[in-house]
């Protein structure tokens, strides 16, 4: 759970890819979108029993969209399939930690806000069964949590704001860009981060970059 999606979707892709081989996935694994579900269609699904593996994963991505009946889980997570791994991707907010959903989770299963991704990958290294699994983890993962975030360049040639915002709409090919207000200066050095990235704007001002991209969720 977390503001930082691009991480969220990061871990939920290598649970995807990494725990039950290609020929158990098909028959063990499931993902289910927030947007399409419910919890109590959840709740049966991770009650069943795996058919070839020696467990079942459930994958429930955009779990935000079932804000507001995701405390109808607890009386799974007090009582949970231990046959069913199940991963809620709550993006762009946290549970809160002030209700009974979060307080069981914490005590019984693991729950991490996305930035500390590499930390969570680390343990999974050191504490999974599976030597496959260990090997990716290994390659992938990034053990400095300070380190990694995001990209910082220069383009080519300096361009002024206006043009600037016309290449990356046009480059990211997207209809619109939010943007704070011109300064009227020259942009050179370009710092970008995949998430809301509000934590990373001190550190790509110390980089001394001249735009910041991040990625925004607008409301209207």
């Amino acid at each position: 759970m977390g503001e930082e999606a691009f991480f969220i979707d990061q871990i939920s892709t290598f649970i995807e890819t990494s725990v039950l081989d290609e020929t158990q996935r098909g028959f063990d694994q499931t993902t289910i979108y927030g947007k399409d579900t419910s919890i109590d269609a959840i709740v049966s699904s991770a009650k069943r029993f795996p058919m070839l593996a020696e467990r079942q994963v459930i994958v429930v991505k955009e779990a935000q969209n079932l804000s507001r009946t995701i405390e109808d889980l607890l009386p799974y997570i007090k009582n949970p399939q231990h046959t069913t791994t199940l991963v809620i991707c709550y993006k762009y907010k946290s549970i809160d930690k002030r209700k009974a959903l979060y307080k069981a989770l914490s005590k019984a299963h693991v729950v991490f806000e996305s930035k500390n991704e590499s930390a969570v990958l680390k343990a999974l290294q050191n504490n999974h069964p599976y030597e496959e699994v260990a090997y990716e983890l290994i390659t992938t993962e990034n053990i400095h949590q300070d380190i990694g975030m995001g990209m910082i360049g220069e383009l080519s040639n300096e361009m002024d704001e206006t043009a600037f915002l016309h290449y990356l709409k046009k480059t990211m090919k997207t209809d619109c860009v939010r943007h704070s207000p011109l300064l009227r200066k020259k942009i050179k050095k370009v710092a970008v981060l995949g998430g809301s990235g509000s934590f990373a704007i001190s550190n790509a001002i110390q980089k001394k970059a001249d735009v910041y991209i991040r990625q925004c969720k607008c409301r209207f």
